[in-house]
């Protein structure tokens, strides 16, 4: 079992960093990494390495919000794993979610044939700076040892899976039972989403709505048999949608063929209701099954493969 903390070495720990920007920070963290590294990856200069680091954060920011961000990048002929954390003595702006300047940060380099490598790491590190005991720490202590030492205690195997609660994104729009069709027909517009799980008031999930299904909600059900109706070209499809419209809520078009999964979920279960099931969204629910996040392709895609 290969532990994460392994690839922290006390030289990849630093404390009370000064900096004056983001670019500036993973400078000195990468030059860090490639004068110590922990597999042989000598062919790679801080340069190159730099330079991959910086492509990955232009692209988009790797601020998570809360303070901390993930710099990170997938490189080739890379071998191993290597991960340098640092605390800086003032915050610095990442251009983070939540507005929030960045004052913990993890950087992380992985083999670009392994995406999943440094997603592991991500949820790993996020529980790690989401512990206020850790946090306490990181502005308190006066050697990286102190700051190894609880990486050790709080260690995780990176052998272990990627769960729905490391990919999953924050619900963005709330459409209940009662909710009249033409506000939740707004709010999938405004969202620009073509499944929404309806809500039970408590949270709970009673059924989804897809765009699917309002289609279909306005088209007779002969149709459905037809293989062509080039030949009643004048018909209006959305008659039967629209002479209905005010008095329907989203209970009365909701169907119950959804995918619910809880956040420790599998990528592998994931994909498979995603790509085999063809389920449109995938509804990451608690122990009593309300929502709490949700997982369609655009997230797998842009978390795992094109993480």
């Amino acid at each position: 079992m290969v532990l994460m903390s392994r690839h922290i070495p006390a030289s990849h720990i630093l404390l009370d960093v000064e900096v004056t920007d983001k670019w500036q920070l993973i400078e000195r963290m990468v030059d860090v990494i490639v004068a110590n590294p922990t597999h042989p990856n000598a062919h790679l200069t801080s340069e190159t390495v730099r330079a991959a680091v910086f492509e990955r954060e232009r692209e988009r920011t790797t601020a998570l919000g809360d303070g901390f961000a993930f710099p990170h990048s997938r490189l080739s002929d890379f071998q191993g794993l290597e991960i340098c954390m640092a605390s800086l003595k003032k915050p610095v702006d990442f251009d983070a979610p939540d507005g929030l300047p960045v004052r913990f940060v993890c950087l992380v380099l992985t083999p670009a044939t392994t995406p999943t490598t440094a997603l592991k790491v991500q949820s790993w590190a996020v529980q790690l700076f989401l512990n206020p005991a850790f946090r306490t720490l990181l502005e308190s202590a006066r050697t990286a040892e102190e700051i190894r030492s609880f990486l050790q205690q709080e260690d995780q195997a990176l052998e272990v899976p990627v769960y729905a609660r490391d990919i999953m994104r924050k619900a963005l729009a709330n459409i209940y039972v009662d909710t009249p069709l033409r506000t939740m027909t707004r709010l999938m517009m405004e969202h620009r989403v073509d499944a929404v799980a309806v809500l039970n008031r408590d949270g709970t999930i009673a059924g989804e709505i897809t765009c699917d299904t309002l289609f279909q909600s306005g088209i007779p059900d002969f149709f459905r048999q037809l293989k062509s109706v080039s030949f009643i070209r004048e018909f209006d499809p959305f008659e039967k949608y629209f002479a209905r419209e005010a008095d329907v809520t989203a209970g009365d078009l909701m169907e119950s063929n959804f995918s619910a999964m809880p956040e420790d979920a599998t990528l592998l279960e994931i994909v498979f209701a995603l790509s085999v099931q063809r389920h449109p969204k995938i509804h990451v629910v608690d122990a009593d099954n309300r929502r709490i996040g949700v997982i369609d392709r655009i997230a797998v895609l842009d978390q795992v493969i094109n993480f």
